[in-house]
């Protein structure tokens, strides 16, 4: 039997008659699922071929809807990784922050103890040159008081001069 196909040429139909091969045209998928499942449900001859023929348009019209319905979910996750690389970066930003922080506040601690170590020998050579200072100025006063008092002995006593 000849028929008509989609693009106007004359072709030779013929009805299938086993499941591999309707599930052949549904593996096939895109045009060449439509145009078959055209042929199916366009045949003359058995109801369950042209049942068949429905199911196939059916499944072909969903094979090509699909696309579309893969294409935007494909969309929503380019959307979804790129929000996510988006996130990834701040969170990236965040970490050299925190980690540059870290590490000043490291080299703060460090220059602390070094200040502090030279703090404390200076204050130690401050109070030890304090504490020399201080025996000297008692040895100065000792020296003068024991001076006076010597001078006093020899001098000679007012009293006794009148």
């Amino acid at each position: 039997m000849l028929q008509q196909d989609l693009t106007g040429r004359a072709r030779a139909v013929t009805a299938p008659r086993s499941p591999a091969l309707l599930t052949h045209v549904i593996v096939k998928g895109g045009d060449e699922a439509a145009e078959c499942a055209y042929r199916l449900v366009r045949s003359e001859g058995d109801p369950n071929v042209r049942t068949a023929g429905l199911v196939t348009a059916w499944v072909a019209l969903v094979a090509c809807t699909g696309d579309g319905a893969l294409v935007a979910r494909r969309q929503i996750w380019d959307a979804q990784r790129r929000g996510l690389e988006e996130q990834l970066e701040q969170l990236e930003a965040r970490l050299l922050a925190d980690q540059a922080r870290v590490h000043f506040w490291q080299q703060m601690r460090e220059r602390h103890e070094s200040v502090s170590a030279v703090a404390c020998v200076n204050l130690g050579r401050h109070a030890e040159s304090v504490a020399l200072l201080d025996e000297r100025q008692q040895e100065k006063r000792h020296a003068l008081a024991r001076k006076h008092r010597v001078a006093s002995r020899h001098l000679p006593d007012k009293r006794s001069a009148q």
